[in-house]
């Protein structure tokens, strides 16, 4: 006859197999999961320093294009500065060309005068001038002395 405490030891034992067993099971599982854990870290890790990686070349070219707006922008004022004396300078110019003008109309104006003195001096002394005689033209009509 089997003891009842052996039965109870022998289902005890069993028992504590079976929880060995779990255990171990579980062990395993877990070992598993700690390794992809591992692994998708060190992928994120690696993701993350790729990351950082293109942050700092977009840093990078930021502040290049950054200097070359700056560098743009120097030039427009440059180019704008230019424009307002190239407009100065036409403004001068064309007071200038206004000035002129009404030189020339005064100096055309004091030569109508002359021109018409002239003109009625020579009204006054109709005959006084010699006439030049055909005798004096040749074949190319010039005058010759």
């Amino acid at each position: 006859m089997i003891n009842r405490g052996d039965e109870v030891d022998r289902e005890i034992y069993n028992l504590l197999q079976s929880m060995q067993s779990d255990i171990q099971s579980f062990k395993s599982e877990m070992n598993t999961e700690m390794k992809s854990m591992k692994s998708d870290v060190q992928s994120l890790n690696t993701e993350m320093k790729s990351m950082k990686s293109d942050v700092q070349s977009l840093n990078t070219e930021m502040k290049s294009m950054k200097s070359d707006v700056q560098s743009l922008n120097t030039e427009m004022k440059s180019m704008n500065s230019d424009v307002q004396s190239l407009n100065s300078e036409m403004k001068s110019m064309k007071t200038d060309v206004q000035s002129l003008n009404t030189e020339m109309k005064s100096m055309k104006s004091e030569m109508h005068k002359r021109f018409d003195t002239i003109e009625v001096k020579l009204e006054g002394v109709p005959d006084q001038f010699e006439l030049t005689t055909e005798a004096r033209i040749n074949e190319v009509d010039f005058i010759v002395d």
